[in-house]
């Protein structure tokens, strides 16, 4: 019995079987990537509620901070003698209030506490997946 190939059909089944290799490389890939990609989203979940709160903390600083620069401003304009004395009260007692807010926004506000709950179910839920 003899079988015989020409050129042409032989290179079509070995295209054929390239493309079944492709295929099955292609497949292990996607389930590769699976879990990745679940990954992903837990990281990104937490980037973005850092980046709020991060957001949120730069803002009231930023106030904090600016009032606290006029404060000194004013303060030193006093010391030169370019106010009152009633005037000059005002200012210190806006510098320490400035300074009190500054030195109070430790991280021990209710989103803060929310923020540490939120993060400590998240790694519960992280631990029963494995």
């Amino acid at each position: 019995m003899q079988v015989t190939f020409d050129l042409k059909e032989l290179m079509l089944g070995l295209v054929l079987l390239a493309l079944f290799v492709l295929l099955i490389a292609m497949i292990v890939l996607v389930i590769n990537l699976i879990p990745s990609i679940k990954q992903l989203k837990y990281v990104l979940s937490d980037v973005n509620k850092i980046s709020t709160v991060a957001a949120d903390k730069t803002e009231k600083l930023g106030g904090v901070i600016d009032n606290a620069g006029n404060t000194v401003m004013n303060l030193t304009d006093n010391l030169k003698g370019n106010s009152t004395l009633i005037g000059k009260a005002t200012n210190i007692g806006a510098g320490l209030a400035s300074a009190k807010s500054l030195v109070g926004a430790n991280g021990k506000s209710k989103e803060d506490k929310e923020y540490l709950k939120r993060a400590k179910e998240r790694k519960s839920d992280k631990e029963k997946d494995n």
